[in-house]
């Protein structure tokens, strides 16, 4: 008896599929999905819609024959959106829609990445105290392209910019920073570490020195710490040769 049940529910629902169908992006635009497949006379209720990637392939809105969707982000390899819906099959004896069935579509979304066609530091020349931060501004055309950038400095005891966009007066002297967009244009922006008090770059006071002791010590301290770089990178050198 339970056999005979379990194979009446099997022949009231069945599920019906279609292959994945192929859609490409790029970041920032929106698209309409519309099944043909779906039946759309005979739906039973609005389909539900998923997307595998919702931080990169947003799902913006939903109607009964249709899902409008949009590329936030570039990703390696793709997103899915699944549409899973039922319907009503009609029953040729009586003439009535009785037999339930389900079915889906799944769509495999690419989002390629938008060209950068620009990028500039603004400003371009920067002048700070020692220890002063500044946060810097990248501008990066089209806007909907990727924003991130990697960041590089001439010398990094003198500025430096982390991961956060933000720039830190290391020492004293000029340094130029470079920030990468992710397709490889450059910009770059000349910084200029002043010790503190000083417009001019030179000692200040009546007697040619610091105006604080603090200064004077930072000062020889950033010296002392490039020479000691320098003898390292020089004794790294001269074991690289001894091992040769």
């Amino acid at each position: 008896m339970k056999k005979i049940f379990v194979l009446f529910l099997l022949s009231i629902i069945s599920i019906s599929s279609i292959c994945a169908e192929t859609v490409r992006m790029k970041v920032g635009d929106t698209k309409t999905l519309s099944p043909s497949v779906l039946p759309t006379k005979v739906l039973a209720g609005q389909p539900a819609w998923t997307s595998s990637r919702p931080n990169d392939v947003k799902i913006v809105s939903t109607t009964m024959y249709s899902c409008e969707i949009e590329a936030v982000n570039s990703f390696s390899g793709y997103a899915t959106i699944h549409c899973k819906y039922y319907y009503r099959e009609l029953d040729p004896t009586t003439g009535q829609y009785i037999y339930q069935r389900s079915g889906y579509v799944d769509y495999k979304v690419f989002v390629e990445e938008t060209t950068i066609t620009s990028i500039e530091i603004s400003p371009t020349n920067i002048e700070l105290n020692n220890g002063e931060t500044h946060k810097m501004e990248v501008i990066i055309l089209p806007s909907n392209a990727n924003q991130s950038v990697a960041w590089s400095s001439s010398d990094q005891s003198v500025a430096f910019v982390n991961s956060s966009n933000v720039l830190r007066a290391n020492g004293y002297g000029t340094a130029v920073v470079t920030a990468t967009a992710s397709n490889g244009l450059t910009a770059t922006c000349t910084v200029t570490v002043k010790k503190n008090g000083d417009d001019s770059g030179e000692n200040s006071g009546n007697d040619g020195q610091d105006s604080t002791d603090y200064d004077e010590l930072d000062y020889y301290f950033q010296i002392a710490k490039k020479r000691m770089n320098a003898l390292r990178n020089k004794a790294i050198q001269q074991q690289n040769k001894n091992n040769e």
